[in-house]
């Protein structure tokens, strides 16, 4: 499109001659092979962007590859699934301390509009698409498109062409993270030659009808299995709730989850202990293909977690809700949640496999809201009182903001961009 030939045009002039991305890197660490590789290019005298992949990379190793790439992915490869998108917030804050001229973190590319091979659209929706975008250019990612050209559309190419916000990706400093609470995060940026700021605001909280964390009464750290006994024990009180729900979602990104068992459930009552397996749940939902079982684990194998048959447990895949109806004057609900053994991997696989967190709650897991109020004080944003604000993705100006604050609804799953500047 002619639009599109017109950025490519604007972009072609300052970019190297070239472009090397040397697979197999980072995951381990191959120090000498990208050591080799830098003194090649370096011979050449060429202008060449070495980049490495696939990840993830250690942190540790972040000196050593901002002084030899140019660019290096933080983590495996990024599909279009929001758990993998929520989970580069971590990962491009860590990396933050290595991120400046001509060495810049990877988050990999941008799965929007037609993807393989005129297959599929993304998985993306629209407000997720924005907070992508937003993200990979406050943190300076570098922006690669991963869509099929020939069957662009105009909602993707308006997204891809927006000048204002390709900017910051390509010239703003000081990139890091301002705050994160409640499922909000802010990234701040300075605006080179001036007194401006970027600051990008995300409502990272669940889309209605996903499950909220926050409602949680437990809430496990992330769990793979490299974590002691490839599990957790949970021991809560209930104080006599009325209802249970027992929730597995993925960590840290990742598509498909594991199969999980939540090994001798109990629930304490004022007469008695009382096995969980022996009630009947009033609704459960599993992984893609399979369903809750207490006889087998959820992809048809024997009940076995860490080496030992299961005495009794409930069996489910990732993502998966279980709710229950409480016996009177329920107290305390007790279990060991693991990954179970039924998984392909061999046991020497340097693959820990996908990451889970187990959930317990006592009232309805899922979200209502779609959006928030997200306050910002300008202060933290080098402002005294006032700022004029532009809306970088509606390209409008908003105005000033005056008694010191910024509070923009933002949309779940979705962000906003703004360019802030002294009051005229």
């Amino acid at each position: 499109s002619p639009e599109l030939k017109g950025v490519v045009q604007k972009l072609r002039s300052p970019l190297p001659d070239d472009f090397v991305e040397a697979d197999d890197l980072s995951a381990p660490y191959h120090r000498p092979e990208i050591e080799a590789i830098r003194r090649a290019i370096d011979r050449t005298g060429r202008k060449i962007i070495l980049s490495t992949s696939p990840g993830p990379t250690r942190i540790a190793d972040g000196v050593h590859l901002s002084t030899h790439a140019n660019m290096w992915r933080i983590s495996g490869d990024f599909l279009d699934e929001w758990p993998q998108l929520f989970a580069q917030f971590d990962r491009l804050r860590d990396w933050t301390p290595f991120r400046g001229p001509g060495h810049f973190p990877d988050a990999d590319m941008l799965p929007l509009g037609t993807l393989q091979m005129g297959k599929n659209q993304t998985r993306f929706t629209p407000d997720e698409q924005v907070a992508l975008l937003s993200l990979w250019s406050i943190a300076r990612s570098p922006l690669i498109l991963g869509a099929d050209l020939t069957k662009l559309d105009d909602a993707t190419l308006a997204l891809i062409t927006n000048e204002e916000v390709i900017a910051i990706d390509q010239a703003s400093t000081s990139n890091r993270e301002l705050f994160r609470h409640d499922g909000f995060y802010a990234w701040i940026a300075d605006v080179p030659g001036s007194a401006d700021k970027y600051l990008a605001l995300f409502n990272t909280r669940p889309v209605k009808g996903d499950v909220e964390p926050r409602f949680a009464l437990y809430q496990s750290t992330a769990i793979s299995r490299r974590s002691p006994g490839k599990g957790v024990k949970i021991e809560i009180g209930l104080n006599g709730a009325k209802k249970l729900y027992l929730v597995v979602d993925d960590a840290h990104g990742g598509g498909g989850g594991e199969d999980v068992v939540w090994s001798e459930p109990t629930v304490t009552t004022e007469k008695g202990v009382i096995k969980l397996t022996t009630l009947k749940w009033t609704n459960a939902s599993s992984g893609p293909n399979t369903a809750v079982s207490i006889t087998q684990s959820a992809s048809g194998k024997a009940l076995v977690l860490n080496g030992k048959p299961v005495a009794f447990g409930i069996a489910a895949h990732a993502k998966s809700v279980i709710e229950f109806d409480l016996p009177d004057g329920a107290t305390r609900f007790k279990a060991f949640a693991g990954i179970g053994d039924g998984s392909p991997l061999p046991a020497d696989s340097p693959w820990p496999g996908q990451t889970v967190r187990f959930l317990v709650f006592t009232r309805s897991p899922y979200a209502t809201d779609a959006d928030a109020e997200i306050s910002v004080r300008l202060a933290a944003c080098g402002f005294t009182e006032n700022a004029d604000v532009r809306d970088l993705w509606q390209k409008k100006d908003l105005g000033p903001v005056k008694n010191g604050e910024l509070k923009p609804n933002v949309k779940a799953h979705s962000a906003v961009l703004y360019r802030l500047s002294p009051p005229k």
